[in-house]
């Protein structure tokens, strides 16, 4: 919104003049349900960003960073039929780690800007507790592709983890619809 004096408010048009920092009250507006063309947006930026993020990864990793992963994934083992809003708060922590792992500024602030919607979406998504296992599995790969620092291998499991997460969560929406 721009207010021009003596003149009035002017109601700007997001796509042009907003940020990420507008996501958030547009999806709450629709009481986080998002438009299928914003999922798979959300998606498709996903696919963009933590794809390149996980063969950064493997290249600027630190111990410290392999010690937090394997934490997390041994989090995972003792959550995993038992809170889809647990399980979502891991799964984001280990995404969250992996952009940190990166060493790109950026990729950090921004997943962390889709926070929400993403806890939300990944809550949905472990509603199934059956998916568990195989998350946790393609975890585990990208953690020892990290590991051994396997750029193209940590990106193409990146890459298989999401799209299996695309293709369980279009499944749980349309079950839930």
């Amino acid at each position: 919104m721009t207010i021009k004096p003596q003149t009035g408010a002017i109601v700007n048009d997001f796509k042009k003049e907003g940020s990420l920092s507008i996501l958030l009250p547009l999806v709450n507006y629709h009481g986080l349900k998002l438009r299928p063309d914003i999922q798979q947006d959300i998606i498709d930026i996903r696919l963009l960003f933590e794809t390149e993020a996980a063969g950064l990864s493997s290249i600027n990793r630190t111990k410290e960073h392999l010690k937090e992963l394997s934490d997390i994934i041994f989090e995972e083992k003792k959550e995993s039929q038992v809170n889809p809003q647990e399980i979502a708060k891991l799964d984001f922590k280990f995404h969250f780690l992996i952009m940190e792992a990166s060493g790109n500024f950026f990729y950090p602030l921004l997943l962390n800007s889709f926070k929400q919607i993403y806890l939300h979406l990944v809550e949905l998504f472990y509603s199934d507790t059956s998916v568990s296992e195989t998350v946790f599995n393609y975890h585990n790969e990208l953690y020892a592709a990290i590991k051994r620092k396997d750029k193209d291998d940590s990106k193409k499991i990146m890459t298989e983890l999401l799209n299996h997460g695309a293709e369980h969560l279009e499944r749980v929406i349309n079950k839930n619809v």
